[in-house]
């Protein structure tokens, strides 16, 4: 959701993705995509097992992404978006007959 992928086309016709300014072929995106989280579960389970982490350190990294990181990363993508991205009626919609169905008895 923060990231902000342009597709572009070489000369070959392989289309490849522009991340932060790097380039990567759909493939190598795919796999960078995989590898990122995945690696970062095994990492935080290795470290909770070696006893790295304490035992209130997933509580204290919850309060860190909910209270830090989401807002952080909220705020980011909102200051990058261009009208054209944010004008969705057609998702506004659809939020709000949800949230008047779900709240209104």
């Amino acid at each position: 959701m923060g990231e902000s992928y342009h597709f572009l086309f070489c000369l070959s016709g392989e289309a490849v993705v522009v991340v932060f300014g790097v380039v990567f072929s759909q493939r190598q995106h795919f796999f960078k995509a995989i590898q990122i989280p995945v690696f970062n579960i095994f990492a935080g389970f290795a470290c909770r097992r070696r006893g790295v982490l304490g035992p209130n350190s997933a509580s204290e990294l919850n309060r860190f992404v909910v209270w830090l990181a989401l807002p952080a990363l909220l705020f980011d993508t909102m200051a990058h978006a261009t009208w054209q991205q944010l004008y969705q009626p057609a998702f506004v919609a659809a939020f709000s007959i949800g949230c008047l169905g779900a709240f209104l008895p």
